[in-house]
């Protein structure tokens, strides 16, 4: 069965929803990286001090480890 211009056609659909598939994701994806979401924000300044010392308190992390840390903010 020979399908000739019909063919080409139902081709040519199926290339363009690729494109727009491609395109509506490409959106989505440039959104998403330039408003930052899925990032947890940067602490400021004299945070990450305060956070080591709450991670130390609730045990989440040793002595060496706040020392060693501690010392690598300065």
């Amino acid at each position: 069965m020979d399908m000739g211009m019909m063919g080409f056609g139902l081709l040519m659909m199926f290339i363009g929803l690729v494109v727009v598939v491609a395109l509506i994701a490409i959106a989505v994806w440039a959104v998403i990286y330039f408003t930052g979401s899925g990032r947890a924000p940067e602490p400021k300044d004299g945070q990450a001090r305060q956070i080591l010392d709450q991670r130390y308190a609730r045990g989440e992390i040793g002595e060496e480890e706040y020392k060693r840390i501690r010392r690598e903010l300065g």
